[in-house]
């Protein structure tokens, strides 16, 4: 018996097309909202000058004797703009005109994204910068604690302010602190924190915890960095992400682009500290 089949019939059978557009995932970018941003004034300038004044020590003042003033050199902070940054695309007339959607507008978000992606990642790399580290090794919900403990003794010693204290860790590394007891039971949590139901750490020992897919590795340990939020790693901009969008007549097409200018540096190296976690075998 003969049928009719989907493949007898497929010319009479329609594809149908979305017009709403969806994009690759996409790592969250973390690290812009976490770094002090400088502008340098209306663009101009290759770098940005960040003064530092240090306390030295009292002295003791003996009866009958002038006071002794001191000479100290401020320390000079600079962060260099040498990053120039950009993505662009054309789309040609013949696509635009046949293509369900505005393709030009779609395209924003692909230009856009790996420009400010390329940012973050700058930041992260100032890993390399920073003296101090923790090594918790191969680290299990076991060992967790203890490696943090370290962790916060370490800016603890180091004068590094309490408030705004970040943790910026990857997934491995969260998914063992997920893992730990302490982390998770409600004997240590306050407030509406719930992490094994929202697969979140929030807040610990001083410390917001900020996952993030864009932590490097070195020496075959994954760098999660500890720092303070708005004072520790800087940001300058001599010019921030911005698009333009123009005519290409030779092309017959429209152009898009986004670019930036800046540049990255550790200002406070002792309220940083690297937590080195191994990353596990395959």
């Amino acid at each position: 018996m003969a049928n009719t089949t989907v493949t007898t019939a497929a010319a009479f059978i329609p594809e149908i097309w979305e017009t709403e557009v969806s994009y690759a995932l996409r790592a969250s970018l973390e690290f812009r909202a976490l770094a002090k941003i400088v502008t340098s004034t209306k663009g101009k300038g290759d770098k940005v000058h960040m003064g530092r004044i240090g306390f030295g020590t009292a002295r003791d003042k003996a009866a009958g004797v002038a006071i002794t003033f001191d000479a100290t050199t401020d320390e000079d902070i600079t962060i260099t703009l040498n990053k120039y940054k950009y993505k662009a695309v054309l789309v040609e007339d013949i696509a635009e005109i046949q293509a369900e959607i505005n393709l030009l507008q779609a395209k924003a978000l692909e230009v856009s994204y790996p420009v400010a992606k390329a940012m973050d990642l700058d930041i992260v790399g100032l890993y390399a910068s920073i003296t101090e580290e923790v090594d918790a090794g191969a680290m299990t919900a076991s060992t967790a604690m203890a490696s943090l403990l370290s962790l916060k003794k370490t800016l603890d010693s180091n004068n590094a302010p309490r408030e705004g204290r970040v943790l910026v860790i990857e997934p491995y590394t969260e998914s063992i602190l997920l893992a730990t007891d302490k982390l998770t039971s409600r004997d240590y949590i306050t407030g509406a924190a719930a992490p094994l139901v929202d697969g979140a750490i929030g807040r610990m020992l001083g410390f917001d915890v900020v996952p993030s897919n864009n932590i490097q590795t070195s020496g075959g340990k994954y760098v999660n960095m500890a720092f303070v939020r708005d004072r520790s790693l800087g940001l300058a901009l001599s010019a921030d992400i911005g698009m333009e969008a123009w005519r290409e007549n030779k092309e017959l097409s429209d152009a898009i682009i986004a670019h930036t200018i800046y540049g990255v540096g550790v200002l406070e190296d002792n309220s940083c500290a690297k937590f080195l976690v191994t990353v596990p075998a395959e």
